[in-house]
């Protein structure tokens, strides 16, 4: 097996997301371009770029910052960071701004973000820090899971009630993940995914989710031979593109074909601009992200560094499948940016903050003082699940 050094993880991280964040500024631009002609009336086809560029800078200098402050200064704060998650969550719902039925935006200084895009990295702090702590007892189902899943629970049914669904999906998912190689027991898990999955229909009734019935609705006809139109459009983008793509600025679909070209729907734009050959070169480059933040995870000091990189980094890689998915088709269509690529300065911001994090996890990791500890796999605290037994 190839070992990999610190320093060499490291220069490979950054790299990745230096390379992840340059596409993003050409891919934006060329999928903006005209509809920034059309809001501005003929005077720019940088609108767009340079509301991009804004949250970039800012993002660069917010992820140096956290990437050279110790990464356990969060578990300090976990408690903070997960009530301040909640505040903004439900603030967004009272006083945030509608738009095209769903309320997921406050506006600061004329400038609109996304509260859940910090709120999942809250909850995950707080869930590395419960995980890592002796004083839960993870084998307890009423003292030590359920408290953890009740959180979980309050945090999707705030960001369902938006409504968000692509986003409350991924946090779930992502939470569940942390639980399970946290060390809960898999039967506890499994009984909370069957009480779910038998409460959706209920939920649905009672809160009156109809934008999540209508995506479903929407995306039970694509299976059936009729998909709705950005999926129709998003379809036709990724085919035309071919193997080596129409030619970069060259796509048609981002002639206000395809809504929210620059946005929720890139990576249709990228695969039809750059082609199959090049889309997948940027989906590699996130795959590298998704290796080195596991290896980042496994050589960390502690059991919060490690459960805390393992939920940022499968966080990110999520996201990216979810989307990915939702432009194929394969999963209904629900706003859901491509990670450090799509337009968006929370999204942006929220992953900057994380990959910083997953830095100084790095940074600070010393492997060869670990490197006889995890010869015979992981410990028993935040073990994967098939190294030890679980029942």
């Amino acid at each position: 097996m190839v070992k990999t050094s610190v320093k060499e993880i490291d220069i490979l991280f950054l790299l990745s997301v230096l390379s992840l964040v340059s596409i993003s500024i050409v891919m934006v631009y060329s999928s903006s371009a005209f509809y920034a002609l059309e809001i501005t009336k003929l005077k720019s086809t940088a609108f767009f770029l340079k509301r991009q560029l804004v949250p970039i800078f800012l993002g660069i200098g917010i992820f140096m910052i956290v990437s050279l402050t110790k990464y356990t200064i969060w578990k300090h704060f976990a408690k903070f960071f997960l009530i301040l998650g909640f505040c903004m969550l439900i603030f967004v719902l009272i006083w945030g701004v509608e738009i095209n039925g769903a309320r997921r935006w406050i506006i600061v200084m004329g400038r609109s973000f996304m509260p859940v895009d910090f709120a999942r990295l809250f909850l995950f702090v707080y869930l590395a820090s419960a995980l890592s702590s002796k004083k839960l007892n993870k084998e307890d189902f009423a003292q030590g899971f359920l408290p953890l899943f009740g959180i979980i629970l309050a945090y999707v049914l705030l960001i369902l009630l938006q409504p968000n669904f692509s986003s409350a999906l991924s946090i779930l998912l992502v939470s569940g993940l942390l639980l399970f190689v946290g060390g809960v027991k898999t039967r506890h898990l499994a009984v909370c995914l069957v009480v779910l999955l038998l409460c959706i229909p209920i939920l649905v009734k009672v809160l009156h989710f109809q934008y999540v019935v209508r995506r479903i609705d929407m995306f039970v006809s694509f299976l059936q031979g009729n998909p709705p139109y950005q999926i129709q459009q998003s379809l036709i983008g990724i085919g035309s593109g071919g193997f080596f793509g129409l030619g970069l600025g060259a796509g048609k679909e981002k002639l206000l074909f395809l809504p929210m070209s620059y946005s929720d729907f890139i990576f249709s734009i990228i695969a039809e601009e750059l082609g199959f050959l090049r889309a997948s070169f940027i989906l590699g480059l996130f795959l590298l992200l998704f290796v080195l933040g596991i290896k980042i995870s496994k050589n960390a000091k502690d059991d919060f560094g490690r459960l805390l990189a393992f939920a940022l980094t499968v966080n990110i890689f999520v996201n990216v499948l979810l989307h990915v998915g939702i432009v194929l088709g394969v999963l209904p269509t629900s706003g859901l940016p491509l990670p450090l690529v799509s337009f968006g300065g929370s999204s942006l911001l929220g992953n900057f903050i994380a990959v910083g994090i997953l830095l100084n996890i790095s940074l600070n990791s010393r492997k060869e003082s670990h490197e006889s500890y995890y010869s015979s796999g992981w410990n028993r605290g935040t073990s994967f699940p098939w190294n030890r037994h679980r029942s």
